[in-house]
């Protein structure tokens, strides 16, 4: 009966315990941190121009490859008088050796009174890239240029005159 006393109370001690002397804990140490980067710039050097050309009796296309190298199609015939064919080209600033994305229209529409014409297919290719892509990387001093070329639509018998419209091109951090 003493065995089972002591039995008892040895158990009723064990509960009486606090359970937190049996856990175990431990921790770690982080740090927190932030990056503030210089704010990205464009600045436009020289505007988008397909230069000249004809149109025929049928619909075409002038293509400005981002070499400033155009190719006609379907009713276009290209002239080389002025003014000559010129690709958009930009400027841009911001935080050395980082890697930005540029954004260009889908699609635009350049009028000459109440004659229109479209372009699209627009494509791009930075310095700082070995082909046509919409990334560039800004070099350690924190700047790149880009050109910006596409796919001008003319209709058959286009209306002659210089047909003109803005368009937006932006840059962002990747």
């Amino acid at each position: 009966m003493r065995t089972k006393l002591f039995f008892v109370l040895a158990v009723v001690a064990i509960a009486l315990v606090p359970t937190r002397m049996f856990a175990q804990s431990s921790s770690a140490t982080a740090s927190g941190s932030a990056t503030i980067m210089v704010p990205i710039t464009i600045t436009k050097s020289v505007d988008l121009n397909f230069g000249s050309m004809s149109s025929g009796t049928v619909a075409g296309t002038c293509v400005l490859s981002t070499g400033a190298i155009r190719t006609q199609g379907g009713g276009v015939t290209l002239v080389s008088a002025s003014p000559t064919a010129t690709n958009a080209a930009f400027s841009v600033g911001g935080q050395g050796s980082a890697t930005y994305a540029i954004t260009l229209p889908s699609s635009l529409t350049v009028t000459y009174g109440a004659n229109n014409m479209s372009i699209d297919t627009f494509t791009a290719k930075a310095a700082s890239a070995a082909s046509d892509g919409t990334t560039g990387t800004l070099a350690a001093g924190g700047t790149d240029t880009f050109v910006v070329g596409g796919t001008l639509h003319v209709d058959a018998n286009q209306a002659a005159g210089t047909y003109t419209a803005n368009f937006n091109v932006s840059v962002a951090y990747n």
